[in-house]
């Protein structure tokens, strides 16, 4: 016979904040456009003044110029690539990264090169690619190994990757050297998240879509959205549905399916997404599941609806 067992955790890392500057006002950016087209400012000097200033559209322009008057101008790619990032694009971003990646050379700033893979990790783990993410997030430390910013993002990538304990002393190392602002709470709060889940409890992290910056809600603040009757009720309805596929079975597969669920703001599940496969069947079948409960009640913060994310683990184990 076949025991299906199921284990629920609500787990997600703290993510990197998108903080949306306040932009300089029309004035302000008239005053640097006549600035620079005093001088001798090139159309790379301007794109970086307009990124500097978040003015997107226009730095993407400059950084196209840029490249028209140099195709091997790996600073401007990169540039490119960033804003892709910024605009969501994370396919795009990592095709304009890894074309500025290709450029560089033996001469190319160490610093820029470090940044340019900490994008493109970004990038990657935009597509949860995480392997990918990793092996990024890896260049820029190893060029960087001082700069408290890239152990965070390590950091981030590792709790994405479930190794709770690297996560953690990355995370503890970016403290260590002085990680300021976002990146020093977002390092304390994984390492808060990593002693959660290596304690064997679930971490309520709530991921805030109502902006377009995506921030990571603090959960002292946050409620997540919940199954009717709660987290037990939610484990008896998996139990009392779940179908052990026969293929899966008799071939003896078994493990763990992490199923992505998104809510809106009245706690129906907007979509579903397997995001740790272990068997087709296994992550049909999970996926199903899942996508046939009932509605939630929404995820709050301060006690007002958003949009969320909640991560459901359904557990296979075969009884011998």
């Amino acid at each position: 016979m076949a025991a299906v067992l199921v284990s629920v955790a609500a787990v997600a890392a703290p993510v990197k904040k998108k903080t949306t500057a306040k932009r300089p006002a029309k004035t302000e950016k008239l005053r640097v456009e006549m600035n620079l087209n005093q001088g001798k400012a090139t159309n790379f000097d301007k794109g970086q003044e307009a990124f500097k200033n978040l003015w997107l559209e226009d730095a993407e322009k400059y950084f196209q110029a840029a490249l028209k008057d140099n195709p091997e101008d790996a600073y401007s790619q990169a540039y490119l690539g960033s804003i892709k990032l910024y605009n969501e694009d994370a396919e795009g971003a990592v095709n304009d990264l890894m074309s500025a990646i290709t450029m560089m050379d033996d001469n190319t700033d160490k610093a820029f090169k470090a940044w340019t893979y900490s994008e493109m990790s970004s990038a990657y783990l935009e597509l949860k690619q995480t392997d990918n993410a990793y092996d990024f997030i890896n260049k820029a430390v190893a060029l960087a190994p001082a700069d408290p910013h890239y152990a965070v993002e390590r950091a981030v990538v590792l709790f994405k990757k479930r190794d709770y304990d690297a996560a953690a002393k990355d995370a503890r190392k970016a403290i260590e050297l002085g990680a300021e602002g976002d990146d020093a709470e977002r390092a304390q709060e994984l390492v808060n998240a990593c002693n959660k889940v290596t304690d064997g409890g679930n971490i309520p992290t709530v991921i805030n879509r109502v902006t377009e910056e995506r921030d990571t809600v603090n959960s002292d603040d946050a409620t997540l959205p919940e199954f009717p009757g709660g987290r037990q009720a939610m484990q008896q309805f998996i139990k009392d549905n779940l179908q052990y596929p026969k293929k899966a079975y008799k071939k003896g597969i078994q493990g763990n399916v992490i199923v992505e669920c998104n809510f809106d703001t009245e706690g129906n599940m907007q979509a579903s997404q397997v995001l740790e496969s272990i068997d087709p069947e296994l992550d049909k079948e999970a996926l199903r599941v899942c996508q046939a409960m009932p509605k939630f009640s929404p995820a709050t913060v301060k006690g007002k609806p958003i949009y969320s994310k909640l991560h459901i683990q359904v557990k296979f184990k075969i009884n011998k």
